[in-house]
């Protein structure tokens, strides 16, 4: 293996070690906003 084979090897690495984890959270966090549910809030009027 010769010495550009390692640098391109170290590159594609370090690109999928910084890229990956950001994928997987955006996917993470569009799956949970999709599965949260609404809280709406019923005023309610009290007897004077």
């Amino acid at each position: 293996m010769s010495i550009a084979d390692g640098f391109l090897l170290t590159l594609v690495s370090t690109v999928i070690c910084i890229v990956f984890p950001k994928i997987i959270s955006s996917v993470f966090a569009v799956k949970s906003k999709s599965n949260t549910q609404a809280v709406a809030t019923i005023p309610v009027k009290q007897a004077d």
